[in-house]
């Protein structure tokens, strides 16, 4: 009898445990018209946006349900994509951008933070409207993806 306790303890503490875990490493929220996804290190990354466009500005933070403020750190493969953004600023937080980020947007400038570290693919491909790109001298960017401004007029 006592062996059985034992074990039943056991396996509800190993059952509890495996959930928290599998809560703490895949925890995502919505704030507003942002999916976010807290990463591991506890920062955010933006995954999808569905505001009507014009001109946005990207919050450096949000605060989950738990009333804890975490940092805006990337923005996520495709989380802006086709969403009629007219202008757009860029949180210094920000470290990575991914691909196809801001894709098929219509804004006409863009200034990517001396944060920002890595930019995927395509991020900003197909904003017929964009004109100029102020890299505000980053030295910073250790990746830089393929056909990042790619249709462009």
């Amino acid at each position: 009898m006592k062996k059985l306790l034992i074990l039943t303890n056991f396996l509800f503490v190993f059952v509890l445990l495996g959930i928290l875990s599998i809560h703490v490493s895949a925890s995502s929220f919505t704030d507003g018209d942002f999916t976010l996804i807290i990463e591991s290190n506890n920062d955010i990354t933006i995954t999808d946006y569905t505001g009507v466009g014009g001109s946005l500005i990207i919050p450096s933070s949000f605060t989950d349900s738990f009333t804890i403020t975490r940092t805006v750190t990337a923005i996520g493969n495709n989380a802006f994509e086709n969403n009629s953004i007219t202008s757009i600023t860029i949180p210094s937080t920000v470290t990575s951008i991914g691909s196809a980020a801001f894709k098929a947007n219509s804004f006409s400038s863009i200034s990517i933070p001396t944060s920002v570290e890595f930019i995927g693919d395509n991020a900003f491909t197909n904003n017929n409207s964009l004109v100029s790109v102020d890299f505000n001298g980053n030295d910073s960017i250790t990746s830089l993806g393929n056909a990042i401004f790619q249709g462009q007029v």
